[in-house]
């Protein structure tokens, strides 16, 4: 699944004018599933001024538990509109209005991905999540689904699940959220909860968390999650350390504290075409019976940890910068140790080829990168088999060479095999060209992206690229 680069914001914020969504689908996850019914209202100052409804003909027959689930059977949707008819209306009535909606990721994840079935343009509306306001109005209640509000709160349920009446449940119990928060907090103040760090002693055998401080207003604090099937963005054992670092509780299996369970996307696409696994089907029997459990695809479980893996990500760039700074203190010195006898050669031989021009170098995995400007000119690769080789681009002409080194062509770029260091005397008329080339469009890049430039050149100046490239940071 593509990354949603452009989805809203989650905001933290008590509103008076939004649209609440709900929608009735085929399953929970976007990629695999169809929207079957859309609803909305429109409030302004807290007053109902405008509501859409339609059922959508997803062109298939509904599966019988999403049909005990919503009362939607193909009956039903045998006159309705089709998707994208739907959607396009769908969407003009939403504009680019505040979104509401309980467990607000599911249905605006659904939103966003039907959205490029429809049109070039992204769905970008910011959105607040009910489920996120109720953990801060009921810090000691341990499940806040939308029938625990109703209940808490004592408002009918008897007509959930079609998503005209979600919404103006949602509605009522959205109400009684703002005004138990009010009375409690200043807005300001309900901001500032969420702020807030909270300790936990969870932990699930030998996936412990790497820190002790939680935010509790997170998806899966304090929620039970188990896995089944192979997961494509990671091993099932970084997964459970993502569940314990939010606070969550990773299992081994289904049971009856579980919230989660996360299906493996290979798994989970099987599953919709040959049945269910034990695991699901425990889950469903266990769904029916009342249980707080739902089943999410390995793409939802991402969205739901996008904070830990963020956080992985600026770990990662700061564990790179110390390792940068470290390579730096022992500059020209320890980069040459990575060199065998034949790239140094290589490089006195191009020096004297172009004394004229200041040439920085780094070594990665098996190439050597000699520099001009600020990338790549000549790359000096090695092969287990056959020794060494310059790589050229395969657009560069390299026509008149082709009589003076053996040389063949892969899909990407032309390797031109070198015996000796001084076989590169041979082609100085190509790297020349490769010099220009490489200088020219320099020139261009400082033109189009002038912000960039500085950066990179400070990079260049302090020697970076006497460093593996994996150690640069260049953004």
């Amino acid at each position: 699944m593509a990354a949603r680069i452009h989805k809203g914001r989650s905001i933290i914020d008590l509103p008076t004018t939004y649209t609440i969504v709900d929608l009735e689908t085929t399953g929970l996850d976007p990629e695999w599933c169809d929207i079957i019914e859309v609803a909305a209202l429109r409030i302004e100052d807290g007053t109902i001024v405008e509501e859409f409804s339609e059922l959508i003909n997803p062109g298939y027959a509904i599966p019988s538990f999403i049909t005990d689930l919503t009362g939607i059977d193909d009956e039903m949707l045998a006159n309705a509109r089709s998707t994208n008819e739907v959607l396009r209306d769908y969407y003009r009535f939403l504009g680019d209005s505040l979104l509401m909606a309980h467990n607000a990721h599911f249905d605006i994840n659904f939103l966003y991905d039907k959205k490029n079935q429809v049109d070039e343009e992204p769905f970008t509306n910011e959105f607040v999540c009910t489920l996120r306001m109720a953990r801060k109005a009921y810090p000691s209640e341990r499940n806040n689904r939308v029938k625990d509000l109703a209940h808490r709160i004592g408002l009918d349920t008897s007509k959930a699940h079609r998503a005209l009446e979600d919404c103006m449940l949602l509605k009522e119990i959205y109400d009684a959220l703002r005004s138990r928060i009010l009375e409690k907090h200043s807005l300001e103040e309900y901001k500032a909860l969420f702020n807030r760090k909270s300790p936990s002693a969870l932990n699930a055998g030998e996936i412990i968390a790497e820190s002790n401080e939680f935010d509790n207003s997170h998806p899966l604090f304090e929620r039970y999650v188990a896995f089944t099937g192979s997961l494509d963005s990671m091993l099932r054992r970084d997964a459970m350390q993502l569940v314990a670092n939010t606070g969550g509780v990773p299992q081994n299996g289904v049971t009856k504290q579980t919230n989660y369970l996360v299906i493996g996307s290979t798994e989970y696409r099987k599953s919709i075409k040959q049945g269910r696994t034990n695991k699901m089907r425990k889950a469903d029997a266990m769904k029916a019976d009342g249980n707080d459990i739902e089943i999410i695809s390995e793409s939802v479980f991402l969205d739901m940890v996008e904070d830990q893996l963020e956080k992985r990500r600026l770990e990662s760039a700061q564990q790179e910068e110390e390792n940068l700074a470290s390579a730096q203190e022992d500059g020209e010195r320890a980069a040459a140790e990575q060199l065998d006898n034949f790239e140094r050669q290589c490089l006195e031989a191009l020096s004297i080829l172009f004394p004229e021009k200041e040439l920085r170098w780094y070594k990665d995995n098996s190439t050597l990168h000699v520099c001009n400007c600020l990338s790549s000119v000549v790359k000096i690769s090695r092969l287990k088999t056959r020794g060494y080789y310059l790589r050229v681009k395969s657009n560069f002409e390299t026509q008149p060479f082709t009589g003076e080194l053996e040389w063949d062509q892969t899909s990407s770029h032309r390797r031109f095999f070198l015996e000796k260091p001084e076989d590169l005397l041979k082609l100085e008329r190509l790297i020349s060209q490769l010099f220009e080339v490489e200088a020219d469009g320099f020139a261009h890049y400082c033109e189009a992206y002038p912000h960039l430039v500085g950066k990179y050149k400070k990079m260049y100046e302090e020697g970076s690229y006497l460093v593996p490239r994996s150690n640069q940071k260049t953004s």
